[in-house]
């Protein structure tokens, strides 16, 4: 007669022993099971090889196994404990969940590799808490309160989410609303929330200009403590005042002509990347997201590892499944419509490089996650030291133009601008009191050059 065999073998989830005299490895294995997968089934009456051999069953016997997982797994776990019987066989499974990783089995952490329970080196203890720790940040409880909310910031996120229907609630209060959003305990906003719209939010980014393709020659930087949509406008900020704009006028329907500014790099890929940093890092990190603008590229990097589950290119191809690390973050930054399904950010931001002929590449390390776009043809030089968008658009123009040609003379603007020698005049004088351009040449030959 042939032996009745569960048809699974032993895997990294399922484990198998002879009878309850093996009741201790059991305890150990359920242990490095949670640990590497969060959850498990192990039989007893079951041989390594799935044969079925049975095993005496009482309530004494549930009990004991119940009681030995009580007194030796820690954390807690609750385990279900039942008697089957398969072709008159009795046997005992115990089914086994937790999230609370790592668990110890007798004091000692294992780990499940293949079919096989294997010690957790110090290093490893190491990395699974401070991963674990930083899955839970988001929802755990920051220092601020009702009152350190930045109240335009969560308007305007609001009405974002009601006109893009991901909101469905009519707004009431402020309290009403964080509450709704489940960022709120008692008083205090848990940390996704203190991230997002708290005023005295720590969010560390550094942002710097370089001269060449190293951080050997500085031009320029800057280091902010913001929440997260504050940090976007001062990185959106940094980027067009640090980077050169393509300016085309066309046709309008009223005014004659329509001006668009086209970027070096799209704008929407920038804003995808630097939202995708803030969400995914790692907040226990003591590392400082960094917004770098180099002569050949642009860098934005956060700290936090790149999950080993998929590749980036399978992002790429629309394959990958999310696996947030800040997970209440990103789904309340998603209400407002700021970030599509969850998984897609890789894949926008390399079609919308392509599209605009842009080199983009996504780097992972030990340390963080880096998107570099690649810039085309840019000559850092001469770097903005004002800010552009608070001249009118003339000037704009004017600047646009002795960037790409170096100086300008006064029949350029005239011809440019197509005004009169008196409306020259006096946007060249203007540009002179600002300090942004300098008078060159003679009486007979002036021009004018960017300071």
């Amino acid at each position: 007669m042939l032996a009745t065999k569960l048809q699974e073998k032993e895997n990294e989830t399922l484990e198998y022993k002879k009878s309850t005299s093996e009741l201790k490895d059991g305890i150990i294995s359920i242990a490095s099971i949670l640990t590497k997968h969060q959850k498990g089934n192990l039989y007893f009456g079951v041989k390594n090889d799935g044969e079925i051999v049975g095993q005496q069953v009482s309530d004494k016997t549930l009990r004991e196994i119940s009681q030995e997982i009580s007194n030796f797994i820690e954390p807690k776990i609750y385990p279900t404990i039942t008697e089957q019987v398969i072709e008159d066989k009795h046997i005992i499974l115990v089914e086994f969940e937790g999230t609370d990783i790592p668990y110890s089995a007798y004091g000692i952490y294992r780990i499940r590799v293949s079919d096989e329970d294997k010690k957790v080196t110090k290093r490893e203890l190491e990395n699974i808490f401070h991963k674990n720790a930083a899955i839970k940040w988001d929802k755990e409880i920051s220092v601020s309160t009702l009152k350190d909310i930045d109240d335009k910031i969560l308007e305007d996120f609001y009405n974002s989410g009601f006109k893009a229907k991901r909101i469905k609630f009519k707004w009431d209060s402020t309290k009403d609303t964080i509450t709704r959003f489940g960022l709120l305990s008692s008083n205090n906003l848990l940390n996704a929330g203190h991230i997002a719209f708290s005023t005295i939010a720590d969010l560390s980014v550094k942002m710097g200009v370089f001269a060449t393709d190293t951080k050997n020659t500085i031009n320029d930087m800057n280091w902010i403590h913001a929440n997260i949509y504050d940090a976007l406008d001062f990185c959106e900020t940094y980027f067009r005042n640090n980077t050169k704009w393509k300016v085309e006028f066309n046709d309008g329907s009223r005014s004659g002509f329509k001006r668009e500014e086209i970027p070096e790099v799209p704008f929407k890929a920038i804003r995808e990347a630097l939202l995708n940093s803030f969400i995914h890092r790692d907040y226990l990190s003591p590392i400082s997201n960094e917004f770098c603008i180099f002569k050949d590229r642009i860098e934005i990097f956060n700290p936090g590892e790149f999950n080993n589950k998929y590749k980036i290119e399978d992002y790429l191809n629309g394959g990958g499944a999310s696996i947030c690390r800040n997970e209440l973050l990103a789904n309340t930054i998603y209400l407002s419509e700021d970030i599509e399904a969850f998984g897609t950010g890789l894949k926008r931001i390399n079609d919308l490089c392509e599209e605009a002929d842009v080199k983009v590449n996504f780097v992972k390390d030990n340390v963080g996650f880096r998107v570099i776009f690649y810039r085309k043809n840019v000559d850092l030089e001469y770097v903005r030291k004002f800010d552009f968008k608070s001249l009118t658009e003339q000037e704009q123009r004017i600047i646009l133009h002795l960037e790409e040609h170096q100086s300008i003379t006064r029949k350029d603007v005239e011809s440019i601008l197509n005004i009169k020698d008196r409306r020259a005049n006096i946007l060249l004088n203007s540009l002179l009191e600002k300090e942004i351009i300098k008078f060159v040449g003679t009486k007979n030959s002036s021009k004018y050059e960017l300071k």
